[in-house]
Formats: C-alpha cells, structure tokens, sequence
C-alpha cells in the first residue's frame, strides 16, 4: 500500500522521533521486537494510534496499576 505525502511525513517524523534504524536495530538485539522496521515505525505513528488505540500508553497504566503502593509511615511530610 502506497503512503500519501501527509502518510510519508508522519511515517518519516515518527521515525526519527523513536531514534530510527538505530533504535530499532537495538530492540530487535535485545528481543523486544519481531516487527520489520517498516512495521516497528508504523505502529508509533499517530494514524495507527487513532485507528487501533495508543498501545504504548495503555502498557504504562498497566504497567502503573501492577505496582505496589507505597509505605509511607514514618515519612515527614515536606511543608512549602
């Protein structure tokens, strides 16, 4: 499938944000992906995020709700 130019630009500007072929070249070393890079950078895209859901935000609140609370007896409190 052909990307338009509005399609190239926001594929182009996602890849640098995420650090490019270097980034991804480092993810796939490390196991934590299996996508081509073609496909590592098109999940990031804002368009892939409006159509299936923003995946990467709904891992950090996962990833927040499995924390343990914290124990704060015993804490002074810090007065402005």
């Amino acid at each position: 499938m052909a990307l338009d130019p509005d399609q190239l630009k926001a594929w182009a500007d996602t890849a640098r944000a995420y650090g490019g072929e270097p980034a991804y070249e480092r993810a796939r070393a490390a196991g934590k992906t299996k996508l081509t890079y073609e496909q590592w950078v098109a999940v990031r895209t804002p368009g892939f995020k409006r159509q299936f859901g923003d995946w990467e935000a709904a891992r950090g609140v996962r990833q927040l709700d499995a924390l343990a609370p914290a124990n704060l007896d015993g804490v002074t409190p810090v007065v402005l």
